[in-house]
């Protein structure tokens, strides 16, 4: 695997592919406007490139040349990977957020919390690790909540019992309670089940 640092978060391209099902979560916004949560294609790799160019944290901000295109590429090669999965939430033609979902941490992130695991029923291999990046003027709309959701089916159907984020953010939170899910104490590990959570609509 090629490990690399793409949209604020490190990225993996996954060297195995395979043909995925179609899906496709769509939600109303606050804003009244609609968002869709997809796996992108090569059709969507224009609009990954700008919302790539728009910096996100520090480390975006500090990026090299070529790091959009490159961000891109790695999300459309892993939404064909058979264990790894991408996601982009499009509101018309435009890029509003990135999800990923790789088996694993990577090499500059904190490993999974193994009793965290235990206490909520399941064992390492049976989750992925979710990451998400919404673009900061469409932030408390609805779009990561969209994700959340699009994570979760993405997840069942590559065979994983849960998806697992690293996230001290309270909007994560209360998105994972929403979806029936579980906060570790402390707010480092978020876990939400893929067995058809039931999700409390406000």
């Amino acid at each position: 695997m090629q490990s690399v640092h793409r949209f604020g978060t490190a990225s993996v391209r996954a060297l195995s592919t395979s043909a995925k099902p179609p899906m496709s979560v769509v939600r109303a916004l606050k804003n009244g406007r609609s968002v869709e949560v997809l796996r992108p294609t090569e059709d969507h790799r224009a609009a990954l490139v700008a919302f790539a160019r728009r910096p996100i944290t520090m480390f975006d901000a500090m990026a090299g040349p070529g790091h959009a295109e490159a961000a891109a590429d790695d999300y459309v090669w892993n939404a064909k990977s058979a264990r790894h999965d991408a996601l982009v939430a499009m509101v018309d033609a435009k890029v509003v957020g990135v999800a990923q979902l790789d088996p694993d941490v990577h090499e500059m992130e904190a490993p999974i919390d193994a009793g965290f695991l235990e206490r909520c029923g399941v064992e390492r291999s049976e989750v992925c690790v979710a990451r998400t990046v919404v673009a900061i003027d469409w932030q408390n709309q609805g779009v990561g909540s969209a994700l959340k959701e699009g994570q979760i089916e993405a997840a069942r159907a590559m065979g994983y019992r849960a998806v697992v984020s690293d996230s001290s953010h309270a909007a994560v939170h209360r998105i994972v309670s929403r979806l029936g899910g579980t906060v570790q104490p402390g707010g480092l590990w978020t876990l939400v089940s893929t067995e058809r959570p039931t999700v409390k609509r406000q």
